[in-house]
């Protein structure tokens, strides 16, 4: 028997019970992923998304919305634009995750550069206290405003400055170093 030929994302997909179609949602581990998302008056796509597991304990589903797809990172971040990163919480203490991501994906002077703004996130996260499982968090790029973070679908810290944190934020996940390189395919849909 001829063994199938299947592309890494579909068998990312099958391995996630993920169901996609052109312009439906997709759904995660009971996570709702919107095809479209509405930021800062702009119509963003799902351009994909995935589950971050540690040792096999799954800890969140991601999702990250752009003006376009694309299956290049730094497109992703060249893109001009609004963007989002939605988490569904599994179970999870986003901060080592937040903090260890940035350094491994974020040159010294770079951050250095975005200390500040990611003292402000980090106080955000230890303010909001622990996550309970199924809380959606959105973190987004609004162009001339800056960083803005939703839990529950209430903004709880808005116009962090900077493109560049939002940058680092988002190459937790796209970056060379990626936390987990399977989720980088599933979010640049490869």
């Amino acid at each position: 028997m001829a063994e199938e030929n299947t592309s890494g994302w579909n068998k990312l997909k099958n391995w996630f019970k993920a169901e996609e179609e052109p312009g439906r949602d997709l759904v995660i581990k009971n996570c709702y992923f919107k095809s479209q998302a509405e930021v800062a008056g702009e119509t963003l796509v799902l351009n994909g998304a995935g589950l971050r597991s540690i040792e096999g304990e799954e800890i969140y589903s991601v999702g990250l919305y752009l003006p376009t797809k694309t299956t290049r990172a730094d497109t992703a971040k060249a893109l001009l634009g609004a963007r989002r990163v939605t988490l569904y919480i599994l179970k999870a203490d986003f901060i080592p995750s937040l903090r260890n991501g940035i350094q491994m994906n974020t040159n010294e002077t770079s951050q250095e550069f975005i200390k500040e703004e990611q003292a402000q996130i980090e106080e955000l996260m230890e303010r909001i206290g622990s996550f309970a499982a199924g809380d959606k968090v959105d973190i987004d790029w609004l162009p001339r405003k800056g960083t803005s973070v939703k839990v529950n679908g209430k903004v709880v810290k808005d116009r962090i400055r900077g493109k560049a944190i939002y940058d680092a934020i988002m190459f937790i996940w796209l970056g060379n170093h990626a936390l987990e390189a399977s989720l980088k395919d599933s979010l640049l849909h490869v």
